[in-house]
């Protein structure tokens, strides 16, 4: 839908279609990633449709081993969510962002407050800058 983002009608009606054909997971663009961009957006809901499902049966799994723990996962924004509203597209970069929190933390407990961080993994390098105690964007 080349302007889902905005007239949400003929997503809620294929989604409700979806439904009814028996689809479980069912991701629609204008609550994914409701941006104006159609192709950024496409996307975003694609990688979002294809994961959600996967990482929902190992987040339950996880949960139903910890059973009475409040469970949080780390997002790619480096935010935590809780474990029942972890989605597919906020798991892309959660990693690196992890990374890059833990590091940041990790200073702030010594007293460091500038920081460049190096995380080399064995498919990609990421780099932070912590300024005075925030992080630079």
């Amino acid at each position: 839908m080349i302007h889902g983002y905005r007239f949400t009608e003929h997503e809620r009606e294929l989604a409700k279609m979806a439904k009814r054909m028996g689809f479980s997971q069912i991701s629609v663009s204008h609550e994914v990633s409701p941006l104006i961009k159609m192709v950024s957006r496409g996307d975003t809901t694609t990688v979002d449709a294809y994961l959600t499902p996967i990482l929902r049966r190992y987040v339950d799994r996880v949960v139903s081993e910890l059973k009475g723990t409040r469970v949080m996962f780390m997002q790619s924004n480096g935010g935590l969510t809780d474990s029942s509203l972890f989605q597919g597209k906020d798991s892309i970069l959660s990693g690196p962002a992890g990374g890059i929190v833990g590091a940041a933390r990790t200073c702030e407990a010594e007293g460091i407050h500038d920081l460049i961080g190096f995380d080399m993994g064995g498919t990609s390098t990421d780099v932070c800058h912590l300024s005075n105690g925030e992080f630079e964007r």
